[in-house]
């Protein structure tokens, strides 16, 4: 089994950083089996570039949609236009809450997706457990939850 071959992070533009360290850390652990889109990213839509046509084609082609949540990021249209291009597209969702927001109480449809929170100590573990069908944890083979 190998790694999802694209990752889709959808976030706001305030929460650009956070969306950045997950990228360069998924790319990092997986380097060179996986690719992480961030569309804050001058990387993933250079200057020029047709953006909505790029946003587009990444969700297309992801295998998983990280859906960054805070109480800021829930109210926002494009959160929710992302997640539910993924949720049509039938491509998994992963919720990932931070900066105070719960996953208990997350708005409908979101909280009808198991989601994680990034405060949470065993949130790596979580992460990785949660990807579909598909994440080799032997880099990872010391991590274990805490009870």
């Amino acid at each position: 089994m190998g790694l999802p071959s694209r990752v889709f992070i959808s976030h706001i533009s305030e929460e650009a950083p956070i969306a950045q360290v997950l990228k360069k850390w998924i790319e990092s652990s997986f380097a060179g089996r996986t690719e992480v889109f961030v569309s804050s990213d001058k990387d993933d839509i250079p200057a020029g570039s047709r953006w909505l046509e790029v946003i587009d084609s990444a969700v297309g082609s992801a295998s998983v949609l990280i859906v960054l949540c805070s109480p800021s990021s829930l109210s926002r249209p494009w959160i929710n236009f992302e997640t539910g291009g993924a949720w049509l597209k039938r491509i998994p969702i992963i919720p990932v809450c931070h900066s105070g927001q719960k996953k208990g109480s997350l708005p409908s449809p979101i909280s009808m997706l198991q989601a994680l929170e990034m405060d949470d100590e065993n949130f790596v573990i979580d992460l990785l457990s949660a990807w579909p069908n598909t994440w080799v944890l032997e880099r990872f083979e010391g991590l274990t939850k805490q009870r």
